[in-house]
């Protein structure tokens, strides 16, 4: 549904810190601005991600 609010997980995304035991494992909510496919979403991320 449009307007849901998903948990985004680094786990596809670059981090640059030493560790991952100091990485986030979740990084925070974005919202959902529309369906791609069955279970892709295109999400509103921010513009430092």
């Amino acid at each position: 549904k449009r307007g849901i609010v998903p948990i985004f997980f680094y786990y596809n995304i670059k981090i640059k810190r030493l560790s991952n035991k100091s990485d986030y494992k979740k990084l925070r909510l974005f919202k959902i601005i529309k369906k791609v496919l069955l279970i892709n979403y295109e999400l509103r991320l921010l513009n430092t991600i």
